[in-house]
Parts: C-alpha cells; structure tokens; sequence
C-alpha cells in the first residue's frame, strides 16, 4: 500500500516526534461504496488546541493508514476534489472522532463521502451588460434563534463577463441569492427621477425568499442556466415614533420590529425606541407590505402596538404606534360531540416571536369556559393538554372564522372569542428507532408528518424523543395518514433544538425516506424507523 504523509500547523510544515499509535481505514464513495484514491485525511487532536494537525492519502483502492498518532482523541477531515467534505466514521457508529487509547490501534474506520454538486450562471444588468464582480450565495433553509431560515452553504463571486460558479455543493434544496457587498446605486434612473439601487435578490428575480425558485440537486454534477440580474430598486426608509400607555413616557425596553405581511416571507428587520422621544427608523427597505410591530417592558407590565405598512415609491414617515397593555381573550372549548372537556384539560398559547412575554396557559373549566389574560400584539401557537387519554386539537374558530392549522396570528388584533373543539378518539405510534447507540449521538427524535401535506401550513408537527433505548410512543394522534422519522441528535452538531423538527418548514425541500403509519381511532400502531440525518 502506498501512502502520502504530511505534517500540517498553523504556521507552515513542521517536523519533530511523533506517537507510536495507528488508524486505518478505507475511504469509499457514497452509493458506489467504490475506493476513493488519493482522498486527503487529516488528523487533528481533539484535546489540545494548536496542536499538530498530520495529514494522509488514500491508496489507490482508497485505503489508508495513519501512523505517528498520539494515544488521544482526534477529529478527522476527509477532502476530495469534486466532493463534499465529511468528518463521520460510518463503520464505526456514526462517530466524529478517533479514540486511541488502550491498544493505541483503530482498525476498520470507514468514511464515505459524497460527490458534489456545482450551480452556475450569469449575472448581467437589464441590458445585458454584466455588473462586475458580484457576490452569490447558495441558500438553504436551517434552524437560526428559533426558526427556519435561510443560511449560506457556500458562494461564488462571478467573474469581469458576469459568469458564476458555486462549485462543491452537497446534494439537496438551494435558493439562489444575489446581491452586492452594500447597496449600490447605479448610473441610470427611471423617467420619474427615482434613483435605484441594486438589492439582494433570489432567483428568478423577487425579492422575499419565500418567493424564491427552489432549486433541487438531486445529482452529482453541474447544473447551469441559473442567470438573473441584481434586482433594481428603490430602497425606502420607514420612520416613527412610540408612545407609553395612557401618554406615559416609553419604557427603556422597546424593541420595533418590521415584517413582510406575508407570513411566509422570514424576512425581519429590527430596530431600537430612542430613549425619552420613542423615535425609532428602519433604512433600506425594499419596497411591499409590512407590520410593524413594537414591543416594551418595565417593572409594571409588558405592551406592544401595531401598524400596517405599504411602501411604494417614497419613504413612510410619521408613524405612531401607542402601546396598548395586554388583551384578554376568552372563549369555550369542547369535546366532539358538544360536551365539555373533562377535567385536567387546559390550552396553552406560545409566542413565536421575540415579543417579551410569558407563556398564556388557561385550564378549561368544568363547564369548558377557558381565559388568556397576557395577550399581546402576537402570532401564538395554540397547544392542548390533559390528563386523560386520546385528545388532540381538532379545530379552531377565532371571532367564528376558521383558523388553519394551529398559528394564531393575532399580531393585528386579538379575537373577542376563541372557540375550540377537541377531539377523543386519538389514537398512539410506538415502536423503536433502530440505530449505533454510542457516545457520539446526543439523542433520537421520532416525527409525525401529515400525508396530507396541504395540511402543514400553520400546523405543528408532532415529536417525541425515545428513551435510551431507543424507544418511543406518541400519544394523542389525531386519526389518519402520517409520515414517520426518526432524527439522530450528534454531540458534534451546533444545532440541537428539538422545535426545529415541529416547525414543517423543513419537510418540503427533506430528502430522507419516511415509513407511512395509518393511525386508526384509539387504535395503537407500531413501527421500527432508522435514524437519518437532520434536516
């Protein structure tokens, strides 16, 4: 076997004493399970920061043997022209770190890797003209303070001609993002005067990425075509001020928000109340419908104002939003059939945005009378509880009209009167998740995803994390058609909040393999799922 051996620190190549201790292995490609030659491992200990990082290669039937090794820790980087990186062992649990200890040997490590993806295209100005040196981000959607968004995986800049290329790109769902480093104004105006600046855009050329074209990687190789220009525009400014309660003097805690009227649309800007004057301005903004919303708190009470927003072709000035104390909603809920919920049943309203304010639960009287009593300016999500078996949210009217879903979006205005009907023939999922229990996963989560996938918008996914053993019940299933995963939380990921598995936003654009689970009325269903990758 013959094998390629490099020292790598920080500052350069560097030579000295090295361990007795060794690794070997084989480095494959992901679906061929073919040997990958002349693939660059490095190995660096996990334990001492700065240390000394040793770098191999692959034979040409993949393999590798790793010599010189300390009896430690160490993480290793697998890197291959054309493919993704990757730092996970398979044949070894999953793990992402190499223990020598004890013999001081690590035998039959293996790691597959993936080849990549490449998007490309041209980037020109509305007369074909390209516009320098511009930036392009690929996009796809992750779990950022609290939900879904889309973070960059990697960007390009394109070339005096225009031309792109974002090159090692793993196979999934991407939105395309084009902007400069800072707004720009170019050369020409409109008819009218205006000046235009050039705006992040996605493509095919919007402005809200919820708009954007998802665009699917399904296959190793390049995928072009991807051409559009920076959206032209004329950035707006919006300005205003806060009033106290009663014309009290604002509290030093006041937070504006500004969000696209389109609850699909994740953009949000944020702005601070100036002390004593409640001034507050938000630049740049392209143009569309919005809600600003503030928010503000002191020792006695926590407020919050609305407005709607349209911008057009000038700046919105002016603004007054007068705080408002807390609203109080009441209602009544019921089980199917008219009658009140037994006892031990309450509702709890969370809210999904940074309004500073506590969860609302409200248990359900013995004649299903129910009160939130800290409702502010808010979206909410609406949640049921109970001591006794089988009830779930079955539906939902705020002021007689329908609400998808289980979203509240009561930013405007809270309703006069909620009514909620909760259904009890629920039935249960349960089974095991199978899967290399070890010490580097943190934790599996079992998800149940409606068939119906009309039915996500504003609805909340049903989760529950399995025991050590990798087992697991769902309760309080509504009856009908789902789809099962099972989620394997690693020690190595940065992200490991459960609720980003019970927002949907994530199942569209999911690759994963679900099994499907029928849930019969009080009926218990049973199923052994494989753990995947998170979204």
């Amino acid at each position: 076997m013959k094998l390629f051996w490099l020292v790598i620190i920080s500052c350069g190549w560097a030579a000295g004493q090295y361990g007795s201790c060794t690794a070997s292995g084989v480095v494959v490609q992901e679906g061929s399970g073919e040997g990958v030659p002349r693939a660059r491992l490095l190995f660096t200990p996990s334990t001492r920061p700065g240390s000394i990082t040793l770098g191999y290669f692959s034979d040409d039937q993949g393999r590798f043997e790793a010599f010189g090794l300390d009896p430690t820790s160490y993480s290793v980087s697998v890197q291959k022209s054309g493919f993704v990186e990757t730092a996970r062992d398979t044949a070894g649990g999953g793990g992402d770190l190499v223990r020598l200890g004890g013999r001081c040997d690590a035998k039959g490590l293996q790691y597959v890797i993936a080849p990549a993806a490449v998007i490309s295209g041209s980037i020109v100005d509305r007369n074909g003209v390209s516009q320098g040196i511009t930036a392009v981000d690929a996009l796809r959607r992750g779990w950022l303070n609290g939900r879904w968004q889309f973070r960059k995986v990697a960007s390009a800049f394109s070339d005096g001609q225009g031309r792109y290329r974002i090159a090692r790109l793993p196979l999934g769902t991407y939105v395309l993002r084009v902007h400069p480093s800072a707004p720009v104004t170019v050369k020409y105006g409109e008819g009218s005067g205006f000046t235009q600046v050039s705006a992040p855009a996605y493509y095919p050329g919007v402005y809200e990425s919820s708009k954007a074209q998802l665009i699917q990687v399904r296959v190793p190789g390049e995928m072009g075509g991807y051409d559009f220009g920076p959206l032209m525009t004329q950035l707006l400014r919006v300005e205003g001020r806060v009033t106290g309660v009663e014309g009290r003097m604002v509290p030093q805690q006041c937070r504006v928000t500004l969000r696209p009227s389109d609850l699909t649309d994740t953009r949000e800007y944020q702005a601070d109340c100036q002390p004593e004057s409640g001034n507050f301005a938000f630049a740049e903004i392209p143009p569309g419908n919005y809600r600003v919303t503030a928010y503000a708190a002191d020792a006695e009470q926590v407020t919050s104002a609305v407005c709607e927003v349209e911008l057009q072709s000038s700046d919105v000035t002016g603004l007054t939003l007068a705080m408002e104390p807390p609203s109080t909603v009441k209602g009544r809920a019921t089980v199917s059939g008219g009658v009140a919920p037994p006892n031990g049943t309450w509702l709890k309203l969370k809210p999904v945005s940074a309004a500073p304010a506590v969860d609302d639960a409200s248990p359900i009287s013995t004649a299903g009378q129910l009160e939130f009593s800290m409702v502010l300016h808010d979206r909410y999500r609406l949640s049921a509880g109970s001591n006794q078996p089988n009830l779930y949210l079955q539906s939902v009217q705020a002021d007689g009209k329908p609400v998808e879903g289980t979203l509240l979006d009561w930013t405007a205005h809270p309703p006069d009167l909620l009514e909620v009907v909760l259904g009890q023939d629920g039935g249960s999922v349960e089974g095991t998740v199978r899967g290399a229990f070890s010490q580097s996963v943190r934790g599996y989560y079992v998800v149940l995803v409606p068939a119906d996938l009309s039915k996500l918008a504003g609805s909340e996914l049903l989760t529950q994390p399995t025991q050590a053993n990798g087992v697991f019940q769902i309760t309080n299933v509504p009856p009908g058609d789902y789809y099962a995963y099972a989620f394997a939380f690693l020690m190595r990921d940065r992200i490991n909040d459960p609720a980003m598995l019970s927002d949907p936003l994530w199942v569209p654009g999911y690759r994963g393999q679900p099994a499907t689970v029928h849930v019969t009325p009080r009926g218990s269903t049973k199923i052994d799922l494989p753990p995947q990758p998170l979204p």
